[in-house]
């Protein structure tokens, strides 16, 4: 069971977790079970219109990645909370994701959601993780806003994976990816969710058709 999370530099977070009783990487029969981690915004859930509507309200446009990743962090901050919480409705569910994920729990894979959302949008971050008919194990949210997104989630990747045999990460950021792979061991595979597709980085393809 994670009792605390240390996040290097930042000090120790005590996260709570999805369900009251965690289990452990180990199954009825004692083999060691996989792991997949999963991103919120952008992989189990499309944020274009909602991401769209709330850089309208807030810098008067729409923002590409690059333009809205050297805006002021209060400015970002309030951006991201209109997407959690007034314009939730138009968030898109990545059902085939979902649905991929939900198996793979069935068959004793343990389901961790590790999104970049601030403490402070947990609690919409369940809701939408329940709107969508995820069946998870673990949340972790960044205590942090001073936190790099990327850092935040290389903090916890080492920690989450101990007593594990392999690891999938699927993210929606390729730049994330990148910098995952050159942090982790062999354990972990990493997939990049498009709206078109999941492609996996490290080896293969596998389609994944929204629709």
């Amino acid at each position: 069971m994670i009792a605390g999370i240390q996040l290097a530099g930042k000090g120790s977070y005590v996260r709570e977790p999805a369900m009251q009783q965690l289990r452990t990487p180990l199954n009825q029969n004692g083999t060691k079970t996989n792991l997949a981690i999963v991103d919120v915004d952008g992989t189990l859930v499309f944020v274009t219109e909602a991401k769209r509507r709330a850089d309208t309200e807030v810098f008067g446009r729409s923002l590409t990645r690059p333009e809205f990743e050297i805006q002021p962090k209060e400015l970002k901050r309030r951006s991201y909370d209109l997407v959690a919480t007034k314009y939730k409705d138009l968030l898109v569910p990545n059902k085939l994701l979902v649905e991929m994920l939900n198996r793979k729990r069935e068959q004793g894979v343990v389901v961790a959601v590790l999104t970049g959302r601030w403490k402070h949008m947990e609690e919409q971050t369940r809701e939408t993780l329940q709107k969508i008919g995820l069946e998870f194990d673990w949340l972790f949210t960044n205590p942090d806003g001073n936190v790099k997104d990327e850092e935040f989630k290389m903090g916890l990747l080492p920690q989450l994976a101990v007593g594990f045999e392999s690891i999938d990460v699927y993210e929606d950021k390729e730049d994330n990816i990148h910098f995952f792979k050159r942090k982790t061991d062999t354990r972990f595979s990493f997939h990049i969710v498009r709206p078109e597709g999941m492609l996996r980085i490290c080896s293969g393809y596998i389609p994944l058709r929204v629709g």
